[in-house]
């Protein structure tokens, strides 16, 4: 879609619906949160829901060798990190009104 300002033109696309869709084409993006991130969503009320009831802990990057063999680099000392995957997908799906 093309639209003015009467000197500047400017494009965008309109996208579908993904909380109306069954499968969303594409590849889905996880999300890393770090302690911010969820000091942000607990002071919005969405911590439990987003972080408790759907993200997995991250304790380490998994490194792939041209080899074929893998081995994890951990992001910190035990206990002293708190990072946490989402699925990226289904973070906007539900915080898209909010």
């Amino acid at each position: 879609m093309k639209l003015t300002d009467g000197e500047n033109d400017f494009y965008t696309t309109i996208l579908a619906d993904i909380r109306l869709m069954e499968h969303v084409p594409g590849r889905s993006i996880n999300l890393a949160m770090s302690i911010r991130g969820r000091s942000s969503l607990k002071e919005v009320g969405l911590e439990d829901e987003i972080i408790k009831n759907h993200g997995l802990p991250m304790e380490a990057r998994m490194i792939h060798k041209l080899d074929g063999s893998t081995y994890q680099i951990p992001y910190g000392k035990k206990g002293q990190v708190d990072i946490t995957s989402y699925d990226g997908e289904g973070f906007f799906k539900r915080n898209i009104d909010f």
